[in-house]
């Protein structure tokens, strides 16, 4: 049987890019060498595709937590993109194409890059463009969970609980800052996060008191300076409680996970940085029929937001009223030695390299679909 191919793409143009360079690692790690041909494309903060000598990285992969993107004889010393996006995969696919077995293995893009640019649907319209399959939501899914503005509004739609909130633009904010600061403490009273509408790993968050002005404002503007649109969220006393999704448009989702930070929130530096702290609780300590209901609630989310292949759902389990609210959805979700998702998957006796072999299964079948669809009405 021929062996498929590969091509992993990681790092981009975006505050997230560290973050990328581990998932791809583990990417990388997990995926078995003797039933792919893989190669890996990095992409610097500039946006420079760059091919990377991939027999190097597996040589010494074990001992790598992250994934470097280095230039080879074949990097581009400008910004090649600007003259034709299409051509960013050719040095990847001509290599393939002129391999002994043209034209008889099958191509699939793993596109590892969280956050602009990667996770909100442009790489994946470059993607259909290219007519490739890929792992992860499509062009529209991923740009819908990207901004967690269009996210909830959504979810409430369906009639899922969402935490109050309050959104705003830079042009908003500059014109009316004290209309807002006063509407923030008058809805709000006690504690919010402060947060960029379209971002990940808690970069750019804060938590306040709503009365707290000076301090507003300073997250505020540390919101904006990753984001033009900020969300204001009130502080609710709940649980975290994440569910991992797997399949086509009917997925299976996972036994629950809890994040124990013993902090104020899950900041970016305990995310990733900290590596002596135990996160999360598999499984979690909650009576079946509640752990039931949140698996539910993904389903429901994981369909009105078209979502396609993985994700990872983050709820708040209120201590107050005991009652679900949907948070978020990850289309790419972190992928590192310490990140949910597969240790979710994992706990259900799924090995990584098998959780690999799933979404790349999972993607091949969306392509083979829209293959059949009609591109031209005669």
């Amino acid at each position: 049987m021929n062996k498929k191919n590969v091509v992993i793409l990681y790092g981009g143009r975006s505050t997230e890019h560290e973050v990328s360079l581990r998932s791809a690692c583990f990417v990388l790690k997990n995926l078995n060498q003797h039933k792919y041909n893989i190669f890996a494309i990095g992409i610097n903060h500039s946006g420079e595709w760059i091919p990377q000598n991939t027999n190097k990285m597996l040589t010494n992969i074990e001992k790598l937590d992250f994934l470097p993107i280095e230039y080879s004889e074949n990097s581009q010393s400008e910004n090649w993109m600007e003259e034709n996006i299409a051509k960013a995969l050719l040095p990847i696919i001509k290599t393939i194409k002129d391999g002994e077995n043209e034209g008889k293995e099958e191509t699939v893009v793993f596109p590892i890059i969280h956050g602009s640019y990667g996770e909100d649907g442009c790489l994946q319209g470059l993607l259909e463009m290219s007519s490739l399959p890929y792992v992860g939501a499509d062009t529209l899914s991923s740009a819908i969970c990207m901004d967690k503005v269009v996210a909830k509004e959504l979810v409430k739609s369906v009639g899922i609980n969402v935490v109050p909130y309050i959104t705003f633009r830079r042009h908003e904010w500059d014109k009316r800052h004290t209309e807002i600061m006063l509407q923030i403490e008058q809805q709000f009273k006690s504690s919010v996060f402060i947060k960029p509408a379209s971002l990940g790993s808690s970069i750019g968050a804060s938590m306040v008191y709503a009365n707290d002005l000076s301090s507003l404002v300073t997250a505020i503007e540390h919101a904006f300076q990753f984001d033009e649109k900020v969300i204001v969220e009130k502080f609710i006393n709940a649980r975290e409680i994440q569910f991992a999704a797997l399949g086509d448009y009917d997925p299976e989702i996972s036994e629950a996970g809890e994040i124990n930070y013993g902090g104020s929130f899950y900041s970016y530096g305990t995310k990733y940085l900290n590596e002596n702290f135990s996160q999360s609780e598999i499984p979690v300590n909650l009576p079946k029929t509640k752990v039931k209901e949140g698996q539910n609630i993904c389903k429901k989310v994981f369909k009105v937001l078209q979502i396609y292949g993985l994700a990872r759902i983050d709820l708040f389990l209120s201590k107050d009223d005991d009652k679900y609210y949907f948070n978020e959805a990850n289309t790419i979700p972190g992928l590192t030695s310490v990140s949910q998702y597969a240790q979710l998957w994992k706990h259900h006796g799924v090995e990584h390299s098998h959780l690999m072999d799933r979404l790349i299964e999972i993607a091949i079948s969306r392509k083979e679909q829209r293959k059949k669809l009609k591109r031209a009405y005669k």
